[in-house]
């Protein structure tokens, strides 16, 4: 399969997994919230929370580490090798998560106190942290294989019957043990899908420290920096300001992390095709798929900014009360921080796919200890605002770094026709602005969707287009059934495609 190709059947897969994971966890909370009381939804959210930031620290780096060697190694066809590292991260990472249970399960009579959770709930919380650590190390095995559609499916029948258990316990009157029972079973049925990728054929040796000082350990600090960098402003905002302040930034920022949320489906699209390229030291190919990933990340989050900015008002009021209108001034800045985060954010995952762990690592400390500094400081001075700028000028920094380091090492062009795409955002938005004015309601939010295809057809005379996204437009349709009328539009507009640079 063609490099093209193979992104972006990785990308449909991914994205399709997004949209299920978001609607389903949706539900998840509904049901918890519908049928139990403040205090026992608190309990569900308190036990759901703690496992998944537990698991998340006993992986300990090794589903980076795993996604980034399968890679590789099966670039070079060192399959041995592969089947070690699948070894070597289920043992380590079984004993972290098994160690962190008992410790919990030790700790049963204080934590119980601490943080309010019945006895039975956190030994229900310390068995789960073992099945989530493995069935997330699983996951990103099979995204190291490039298996996005078992990912797929493993996911979304996992945390489908997650919502038919929580639902059923809860009918038969279990209160909040459903809910919670409802995630281990999920993720445990995840988990019994997820197993047969593990290979019971030969392995290798496989330098261990290698693998956990190179690249485990590396990913795992990047991933604490970036968890203190997503969680670190609502507590910023509490601590130097107060709850109102940080219920209007979380309405915001959840609505613009839609925009960054683009580019993380594209980063483990590519993910493991530039660990690929890389290993086979493909460097002009390797150029040339990370100029047009970077080019489709824009392509997508350049007209969604544009669209949450002018329905920000009808947005805020469909997801949350008339309360949080205030908003609306923030949407902005954390609009284009969105979009220049998410493309700072796929530059620093190339870097780890091209084998720069460390570097990739340093960039997000760093980055993450200047927002932590201007933060506060601009928070404490002006509020929301200065935590928003705070935000943004991070944003900011993390894509120059990212951008600067990986265009060191690779040779490819920003220029990715950036004008045109502002070109066709403009005219979409100029449709909004004359379409919205006849419209009083929520409901015009619906004209987003005319508006985006004005944006893709004016594309299209622009020239932005090019021979290979015609040649994947095909690619998709040729799955799609009844594809007579859409193959012979692709194949006439085509014509249209840009010139070679």
């Amino acid at each position: 399969m063609k490099i093209q190709n193979k992104f972006i059947s990785n990308a449909i897969y991914l994205f399709v997994n997004s949209i299920c994971a978001f609607l389903i966890s949706f539900f998840y909370w509904i049901i918890a919230g519908k049928k139990l009381l403040p205090q026992q939804y608190g309990i569900v959210s308190t036990s759901v929370n703690l496992i998944s930031l537990l698991s998340s620290i006993a992986i300990f780096g090794l589903g980076t580490a795993a996604w980034k060697l399968i890679s590789m190694y099966l670039a070079k066809k060192q399959r041995k090798k592969v089947n070690a590292i699948i070894g070597f991260s289920l043992k380590t990472v079984f004993i972290i998560s098994f160690s962190i249970s008992l410790f919990l399960i030790f700790l049963i009579p204080f934590l119980s106190r601490t943080i309010k959770l019945p006895p039975v709930i956190i030994l229900i919380s310390a068995i789960a942290i073992v099945i989530v650590s493995i069935s997330n190390l699983l996951g990103s095995i099979l995204l190291g294989f490039q298996k996005m559609k078992w990912y797929f499916l493993a996911n979304t029948t996992g945390h489908f019957f997650q919502i038919l258990f929580a639902a059923v316990l809860i009918f038969l009157g279990l209160s909040y043990f459903g809910p919670v029972l409802g995630f281990l079973l999920g993720f445990l049925i995840i988990f019994i899908l997820q197993v047969p990728i593990v290979s019971r054929s030969n392995s290798t040796y496989i330098n261990k420290k290698f693998v956990m000082t190179e690249y485990a350990i590396p990913a795992f600090f990047a991933s604490l920096a970036s968890i203190i960098f997503a969680n670190s402003q609502y507590i910023i905002l509490t601590g130097v300001k107060n709850l109102e302040a940080t219920g209007i930034f979380t309405i915001a920022m959840v609505l613009t992390g839609i925009i960054s949320s683009m580019s993380d489906i594209l980063n483990s699209a590519s993910f493991s095709i530039i660990s690929q390229l890389s290993a086979r030291k493909k460097f002009n190919s390797l150029g040339i798929f990370i100029q047009n990933v970077f080019r489709y990340c824009l392509f997508l989050s350049l007209p969604l900014t544009f669209m949450l900015i002018v329905f920000s008002k009808q947005l805020i009021t469909i997801f949350s009360r008339p309360e949080y209108l205030s908003s609306v001034d923030i949407f902005p800045i954390l609009a284009f921080a969105g979009i220049i985060f998410g493309c700072g954010k796929l530059f620093l995952s190339n870097l780890y796919a091209i084998g720069k762990p460390k570097l990739n690592r340093n960039i997000q400390v760093v980055t993450t200890i200047i927002f932590l500094a201007t933060a506060i400081t601009l928070t404490y001075f002006f509020s929301i605002i200065g935590l928003c700028f705070a935000y943004f000028f991070a944003a900011i920094l993390l894509f120059s770094f990212s951008a600067y380091y990986i265009k060191k090492f690779v040779n490819f062009s920003f220029y990715v026709g950036i004008k045109k795409l502002f070109i066709a955002s403009t005219i979409a938005i100029l449709f909004l602005w004359v379409t919205t004015k006849h419209i009083a309601s929520s409901l015009d939010v619906l004209l987003a969707v005319p508006a985006g295809i004005i944006y893709i057809l004016a594309l299209i005379p622009l020239r932005f287009y090019s021979k290979e996204d015609f040649e994947m437009a095909k690619y998709v349709l040729q799955k799609l059934p009844y594809n007579k009328i859409g193959l012979q539009i692709v194949k006439h507009l085509s014509k249209y495609a840009k010139k070679q640079d």
